[in-house]
């Protein structure tokens, strides 16, 4: 007995070893210089969506670092900064956004690396970073609500910010100093930002400062994004292999779930990452509140409750994938707006986020637990139908039920 016990333990030291190996480059990234060029701001505009066509059948076995090479095959790394623009509107129900970062060239220039809902012709701009509106969000140390442009010939930046009422930016930094900033905008004169908004805001610019800080070398990169996300998966299913088995069938499920609802070719590739990854923050969960046979108490569901938040900074390290992690946070929020950990409702959370919970639920209801069996799949569907606007997006369970609904067996 104590043979097996120290065979057990001299694998499990094996396969820490080789994640703390995988993942070291992904926690030093914080403090490298930026991996984007301001001569790369063109490259940020996004590729026209390609149409995707639902995949009949269960899919064959899929890698963890297949999954992430075939994003990276999309150009996703050139992507992220636009992908965090589109992410940031969502997340705040505003219509703009932009990143805007200054030229280490020319201290006085700053250049818009991304922008969402405006003129796409403004990325790649050139503008002053003073005075007016732009000397503003660079001067901001933390998330700040700006007064309106006033539209003043002198202020070059307002052109950026035409028609908008309400404003609010939040610093984007890395390698220790303020290289940018994130910016969001409204023209609706009624709409107010609170705490939790700029908190948000906030949020999105740190992912925006991580993935500006990396290798300038993508193909390199890219082989450490892959050898990192298999890395995650690998830790997963050595703590919890039935969490990591789980996280397969939600792939499975996201994947026929989104492409029904006709997601593009990135946003696909991007939700099964998500999908992948969107438990690894139970890494940080003890195994034996994991693995309980019984209902877990009050304490224990406050502490499994961390989980998104957890994995969302786990997958932020991973070089490239910060949108990806935001999807993995939101991913329990309700579309009443009960749900964690940002209590977002409806549109505001992302509609990958939207998809996950719905797949999430379902392959958990449908798999036995430590306390519980597993619910035939006709009765999962029907809690689902039962949740629908309240926690779960209908459009979501619907795609859902008409993918797996023709397999399921209705009661007699």
């Amino acid at each position: 007995m104590d043979e097996i016990l120290l065979a057990v333990a001299a694998v499990w030291c094996v396969l820490a070893l080789l994640a703390f190996l995988l993942l070291r480059p992904a926690l030093r990234a914080g403090s490298r210089h930026d991996a984007l060029s301001i001569r790369d701001a063109h490259e940020l505009q996004f590729v026209p969506p390609v149409p995707v066509e639902p995949v009949p059948g269960p899919p064959a076995p899929v890698a963890p670092h297949e999954r992430a090479t075939s994003l990276l095959e999309t150009g996703y790394l050139g992507l992220v900064h636009d992908r965090l623009c589109i992410y940031v509107r969502v997340l705040l129900g505003l219509e703009r956004s932009w990143l805007l970062l200054r030229d280490p060239d020319h201290g006085d220039e700053v250049v818009v690396a991304a922008a969402r809902g405006s003129d796409p012709e403004q990325v790649g701009w050139r503008l002053p970073a003073e005075p007016g509106v732009m000397g503003q969000m660079l001067r901001s140390s933390r998330p700040t609500v700006l007064p309106p442009p006033n539209g003043s010939p002198d202020d070059p930046g307002a052109s950026v910010a035409r028609g908008v009422r309400l404003m609010a930016t939040a610093p984007v930094s890395w390698d220790g100093s303020v290289r940018g900033a994130l910016a969001v905008g409204t023209r609706d004169p009624a709409r107010v930002l609170g705490v939790e908004d700029l908190e948000l805001l906030g949020e999105v610019a740190q992912l925006s400062g991580a993935a500006l800080a990396g290798q300038e070398d993508r193909q390199e990169l890219a082989g450490t994004v892959a050898a990192q996300v298999d890395a995650l998966a690998t830790a997963l299913s050595v703590w919890d292999g039935q969490t990591r088995e789980h996280s397969d069938t939600v792939v499975d499920l996201a994947r026929l779930t989104g492409a029904r609802m006709g997601l593009d070719r990135v946003e696909l590739l991007e939700l099964e990452l998500a999908a992948l990854l969107h438990d690894v923050g139970k890494l940080r969960v003890p195994r034996e509140v994991l693995t309980k046979p019984a209902r877990l108490s009050e304490s224990e569901r406050r502490l499994m409750r961390n989980h998104p938040v957890w994995g969302a900074e786990l997958v932020s390290g991973v070089p490239g994938l910060q949108a990806v992690a935001l999807i993995v946070r939101h991913h329990h929020e309700r579309v009443d707006g009960s749900g964690y950990p940002g209590g977002l409702s409806g549109v505001r959370i992302p509609v990958a986020s939207r998809i996950m919970a719905v797949c999430d639920a379902y392959g958990a209801m449908t798999e036995a637990r430590p306390y519980r069996d597993e619910r035939l799949p006709h009765e999962a569907l029907e809690e689902l139908r039962d949740q629908a606007g309240s926690q779960f997006d209908p459009a979501v369970v619907e795609a859902l039920e008409a993918e797996v609904g023709e397999k399921v067996l209705q009661p007699a």
